[in-house]
């Protein structure tokens, strides 16, 4: 899973549709079977509800691996770093007017 990247800005949520069952192998009998551990999850007590319950959050865990492995999603991150750098030095001078000037390219000074 890309959850670690800092250089990701966007991760898309991945959902499990009705055409990715049928499309990708495997992907419907692992759902068959998460639903049959889903009903033995309900009568199990204790230690085993415990077990059941781990596993099933294995088997989730692996649907959504397995859609990635086959239609991965498709993420944006910052393929380049940006090296330019405005010079923003500043240098005011009053004239013999009174009126400030400043050689910036950005100031207050000069709309």
């Amino acid at each position: 899973m890309t959850g670690g990247d800092k250089n990701i800005l966007l991760v898309p949520k991945i959902q499990i549709t009705k055409d990715d069952l049928e499309t990708i192998p495997g992907l419907k009998d692992l759902k068959d079977e998460i639903k049959k551990i889903e009903e033995q999850q309900k009568n199990a007590r204790g230690k085993q509800k415990f077990l059941l319950t781990k596993q099933l959050i294995e088997m989730r865990q692996t649907q959504y691996i397995l859609k990635s492995a086959y239609k991965p999603p498709i993420t944006i991150s910052k393929v380049t770093k940006n090296t330019n750098q405005i010079d923003l030095s500043e240098k005011i001078v009053i004239d013999k007017n009174g009126e400030p000037y400043s050689n910036c390219l950005i100031s207050f000074f000069n709309p």
